[in-house]
């Protein structure tokens, strides 16, 4: 298993965060509205990679609750 950057984008901005799979496929098969990033995209920052790493839903019940919606 690896971390995946995905993004949910809900258009004026998106919610960022890194998921454990196997490949990409085993995360869009899962959650619907994530697009998965197999590399950061080109504006991909320390601040951007900071708040993508506290959005952890494997720690955050929270988080953990928020993706359960995007479940298929």
């Amino acid at each position: 298993m690896r971390a995946f950057l995905v993004c949910y984008d809900y258009g004026q901005g998106g919610i960022w965060l890194y998921l454990q799979a196997d490949n990409p496929a085993e995360i869009t098969n899962t959650y619907r509205d994530l697009i998965v990033f197999e590399t950061p995209p080109p504006f991909w920052n320390d601040e951007l990679e900071g708040a993508a790493r506290k959005n952890d839903p494997t720690t955050s019940a929270f988080w953990a609750e928020w993706l359960s919606k995007f479940k298929r």
